[in-house]
């Protein structure tokens, strides 16, 4: 009787594996078939501005599954932008920071709700109408509402150096940190901050006593053998060949390349990294997926999985907390910094997604992974004009498809009918 009870309920795991494998196959189905409905959106662009380019990934389980591209990361040399690009990710940098951060708080080295004067004590000079920066706390800065006031000090910087296109070492800043401000009392308000980063990263060097990319490099990069193309600083000889151009066309019909390829200073922690989609993919495996079985022994010493769950996977909108800040909060949806990271979820169809977007230059970029399913989106983009121009309003429809795509798992071709956009260019 008791073998039978067994065989049985080894029968019924087994049914029930294979019909939420079913279950699987079809959702992966039916996304793929709305995807490619992105050829479309080629086809109608290469009519209208041919050298626009893009280049986006949609990941199943941690694996590429489909690519649709165009155009080129480097028109003069007609380097195809692809999936060995070395891309500037901008912002996307702040989840590499939130990371080490986390990882000093897990180790017992600092504490989320321990004032940022503490390991940062230049800051203990800025005095404000809405009182003194020791009330601002490490979560305030992780999570976007510190309230912090960067553009008095960058004015200022300006005045000093006029002649230096990019202040941005600890040398020539700190004098000037009383220039700092606040907007209004910590925790009040989500406002976005590059600025916040950027101190993270002194927090960073501080505790480690290491320079903030070392430390990265050590304790991120390498473990998640993310070493192929990924750097801060300059980018190394090696890889100029596959560095990406952006390309932004101005009101008078000409096009401005802007290529991105400096050391960013203390600015590094809130935007500076680069890399290949590859490289990124094994970061986005290491936040959701976890496909990489032999990875996972390193995975761990970066962050163990019930840490990444616990700070960037699960909000509660009901429930504040110092790991998050809530950004809106409507009936059907919310959204909020889950630890720096964007986090939001659609309560009428149940979507949940995290991950970053970036932009510097006129270089474009996406890295989202949706927690319902095991599904993934990259996006690169370094094609984009003033408005009013046809590149933008391409530019434009294409993050509006792809954030459609992640949230409704559809591809609206409608975005793709721009003929009436583009008659009042005219």
């Amino acid at each position: 009787m008791k073998k039978l009870a067994t065989l049985l309920l080894i029968l019924s795991l087994f049914i029930l594996k294979t019909q939420a494998q079913n279950k699987k196959s079809i959702i992966k189905a039916t996304l793929l078939k709305e995807w490619n409905k992105l050829d479309t959106f080629i086809h109608r662009v290469k009519e209208v501005a041919p050298d626009f380019a893009f280049n986006a990934v949609l990941v199943w389980e941690g694996k590429i599954i489909s690519t649709k591209r165009m155009g080129y990361a480097n028109r003069k040399q007609q380097l195809k932008l692809d999936n060995q690009t070395i891309y500037p990710w901008a912002s996307i940098s702040k989840m590499f920071t939130s990371i080490a951060v986390l990882q000093l708080i897990e180790e017992g080295k600092l504490k989320i709700d321990d004032p940022v004067t503490k390991y940062v004590p230049e800051l203990k000079v800025i005095n404000t109408p809405y009182g003194d920066y020791e009330q601002v706390k490490i979560h305030h800065l992780i999570n976007h509402n510190s309230g912090l006031l960067w553009q008095s000090l960058r004015d200022t910087l300006k005045a000093k150096y006029p002649k230096i296109r990019y202040v941005n070492t600890w040398k020539m800043i700190k004098p000037y940190l009383k220039y700092l401000s606040l907007s209004r009392k910590p925790g009040q308000k989500y406002e976005y901050s590059n600025g916040s980063y950027s101190i993270l990263g002194l927090v960073v060097e501080h505790v480690t006593r290491m320079k903030f990319t070392e430390y990265i490099q050590k304790r991120i990069f390498k473990p998640l053998g993310m070493e192929t193309t990924t750097h801060y600083g300059k980018t190394p000889q090696r890889f100029q060949n596959l560095l990406a151009s952006s390309y932004r066309k101005t009101g008078n019909d000409s096009i401005k390349e802007i290529r991105i390829d400096r050391n960013h200073g203390i600015h590094e922690a809130h935007g500076g990294i680069r890399a290949s989609v590859m490289d990124m993919l094994k970061f986005m495996d290491f936040l959701s997926f976890r496909k990489r079985k032999n990875c996972l022994t390193n995975y761990n010493k970066v962050l163990p999985w019930k840490i990444i769950k616990k700070y960037y996977h699960q909000v509660d909108v009901q429930k504040p907390a110092n790991k998050y800040t809530i950004m809106f909060k409507k009936e059907e949806a919310a959204s909020s910094r889950a630890f720096g990271f964007l986090h939001s979820q659609f309560f009428t169809n149940g979507v949940q997604f995290f991950g970053h977007t970036g932009h510097i230059g006129e270089y474009q970029s996406a890295l989202i992974m949706r927690t319902d399913i095991p599904m993934g989106i990259i996006l690169m983009m370094n094609t984009n004009g003033q408005l009013n121009t046809k590149e933008y309003i391409i530019a434009n429809n294409l993050y509006k498809t792809i954030g459609r795509f992640v949230s409704r798992n559809q591809i609206n071709l409608k975005f793709f009918d721009w003929e009436k956009a583009f008659n009042k260019l005219k």
